[in-house]
Protein backbone atom coordinates (compact mmCIF):
# COMPACT_ATOMS: atom_id res chain seq x y z
CA UNK A 1 0.00 0.00 0.00
CA UNK A 2 1.06 3.32 -0.57
CA UNK A 3 1.53 5.91 2.53
CA UNK A 4 2.30 8.98 0.33
CA UNK A 5 0.92 9.72 -2.90
CA UNK A 6 3.12 12.51 -5.84
CA UNK A 7 0.97 13.85 -8.34
CA UNK A 8 1.75 12.00 -11.43
CA UNK A 9 4.78 13.01 -13.11
CA UNK A 10 7.66 10.84 -15.44
CA UNK A 11 10.42 11.22 -13.16
CA UNK A 12 12.45 8.19 -12.98
CA UNK A 13 13.69 7.93 -9.99
CA UNK A 14 12.75 8.90 -6.04
CA UNK A 15 15.36 11.62 -4.48
CA UNK A 16 15.78 12.21 -1.05
CA UNK A 17 17.84 15.08 -0.28
CA UNK A 18 18.96 15.37 3.41
CA UNK A 19 20.61 18.63 4.76
CA UNK A 20 23.45 18.72 7.04
CA UNK A 21 23.49 15.64 8.40
CA UNK A 22 26.21 13.51 6.54
CA UNK A 23 26.50 10.09 8.21
CA UNK A 24 22.31 9.59 7.91
CA UNK A 25 22.94 10.59 4.10
CA UNK A 26 26.30 7.92 3.83
CA UNK A 27 23.92 5.55 5.78
CA UNK A 28 20.94 5.72 3.65
CA UNK A 29 23.01 5.19 0.27
CA UNK A 30 24.26 2.50 1.52
CA UNK A 31 20.77 0.90 2.81
CA UNK A 32 19.21 2.32 -0.57
CA UNK A 33 21.91 1.29 -2.82
CA UNK A 34 20.10 -0.83 -5.71
CA UNK A 35 16.55 -0.64 -4.00
CA UNK A 36 13.42 0.96 -5.28
CA UNK A 37 10.04 2.69 -3.75
CA UNK A 38 7.44 2.01 -6.61
CA UNK A 39 9.69 0.66 -8.66
CA UNK A 40 11.93 4.32 -8.92
CA UNK A 41 15.51 4.18 -8.14
CA UNK A 42 16.48 5.88 -4.91
CA UNK A 43 19.23 8.15 -5.14
CA UNK A 44 19.97 10.23 -1.59
CA UNK A 45 21.48 13.75 -2.13
CA UNK A 46 23.70 15.29 0.79
CA UNK A 47 22.96 19.05 1.01
CA UNK A 48 24.40 22.14 2.88
CA UNK A 49 21.69 24.48 2.90
CA UNK A 50 18.20 24.72 0.49
CA UNK A 51 18.86 26.81 -1.96
CA UNK A 52 19.44 24.48 -4.71
CA UNK A 53 16.65 21.43 -3.99
CA UNK A 54 14.82 21.25 -7.42
CA UNK A 55 14.41 16.93 -8.18
CA UNK A 56 14.03 15.86 -4.38
CA UNK A 57 10.76 14.27 -3.58
CA UNK A 58 11.52 14.09 0.09
CA UNK A 59 13.68 16.51 1.77
CA UNK A 60 14.91 15.78 5.57
CA UNK A 61 16.18 18.65 7.98
CA UNK A 62 17.73 17.55 11.14
CA UNK A 63 16.76 18.85 14.29
CA UNK A 64 19.85 21.63 13.83
CA UNK A 65 18.18 22.64 10.57
CA UNK A 66 14.15 22.31 10.79
CA UNK A 67 14.02 26.50 11.16
CA UNK A 68 14.68 26.29 7.64
CA UNK A 69 11.36 24.37 6.49
CA UNK A 70 9.74 27.77 6.70
CA UNK A 71 11.73 28.45 3.43
CA UNK A 72 10.66 25.51 2.08
CA UNK A 73 7.25 26.27 1.37
CA UNK A 74 6.91 27.70 -1.41
CA UNK A 75 9.64 25.27 -3.33
CA UNK A 76 7.58 22.42 -1.44
CA UNK A 77 4.35 22.93 -3.35
CA UNK A 78 5.84 23.94 -6.55
CA UNK A 79 7.85 20.66 -6.75
CA UNK A 80 5.90 18.23 -4.64
CA UNK A 81 8.68 17.86 -1.84
CA UNK A 82 8.12 15.97 1.31
CA UNK A 83 9.67 18.01 3.57
CA UNK A 84 10.56 16.08 7.05
CA UNK A 85 11.57 17.51 9.69
CA UNK A 86 12.46 16.52 13.95
CA UNK A 87 10.97 18.14 16.78
CA UNK A 88 9.41 21.59 15.02
CA UNK A 89 7.14 23.77 16.64
CA UNK A 90 3.92 25.19 15.40
CA UNK A 91 5.18 27.70 14.44
CA UNK A 92 7.33 26.54 11.72
CA UNK A 93 5.55 25.97 8.72
CA UNK A 94 6.25 24.06 5.60
CA UNK A 95 6.94 20.96 7.02
CA UNK A 96 4.75 17.51 6.00
CA UNK A 97 5.72 15.21 8.24
CA UNK A 98 7.30 15.66 11.75
CA UNK A 99 9.37 13.35 13.65
CA UNK A 100 9.20 13.93 17.68
CA UNK A 101 9.93 11.90 20.88
CA UNK A 102 6.75 11.77 23.48
CA UNK A 103 6.86 10.26 26.67
CA UNK A 104 9.78 8.47 25.67
CA UNK A 105 8.34 7.22 22.10
CA UNK A 106 8.81 8.79 18.41
CA UNK A 107 6.18 9.80 17.20
CA UNK A 108 5.49 11.52 13.64
CA UNK A 109 2.82 14.47 13.30
CA UNK A 110 1.34 14.83 9.56
CA UNK A 111 0.37 18.61 8.74
CA UNK A 112 -2.71 18.38 6.48
CA UNK A 113 -1.84 21.87 5.44
CA UNK A 114 1.79 21.71 3.80
CA UNK A 115 0.77 18.39 2.79
CA UNK A 116 -1.95 19.64 0.59
CA UNK A 117 -0.37 22.64 -0.89
CA UNK A 118 2.26 20.77 -1.91
CA UNK A 119 -0.21 18.43 -3.80
CA UNK A 120 0.70 14.98 -1.38
CA UNK A 121 -1.53 12.42 -0.42
CA UNK A 122 -1.43 10.72 2.71
CA UNK A 123 -3.27 6.87 3.06
CA UNK A 124 -5.95 6.33 5.80
CA UNK A 125 -3.51 4.15 7.46
CA UNK A 126 -0.46 6.56 7.72
CA UNK A 127 -3.07 8.97 9.43
CA UNK A 128 -4.46 6.24 11.97
CA UNK A 129 -0.47 6.32 13.31
CA UNK A 130 0.35 9.78 13.22
CA UNK A 131 -1.13 12.91 15.28
CA UNK A 132 -2.71 14.45 12.70
CA UNK A 133 -2.64 18.45 12.75
CA UNK A 134 -3.97 21.16 10.03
Amino acid sequence: MTYVEWPSYANEGMTVGIVNNASLSNALNKSSAGKKIHFKAVSVLKLSDVKNIDGCDVLFLPRKSTTLAAQLTEQASKHHILVITEDKSDAVKGAGVNFKEEKGKLRFELYMTALSEARLKVSEQLKRFAIVKS
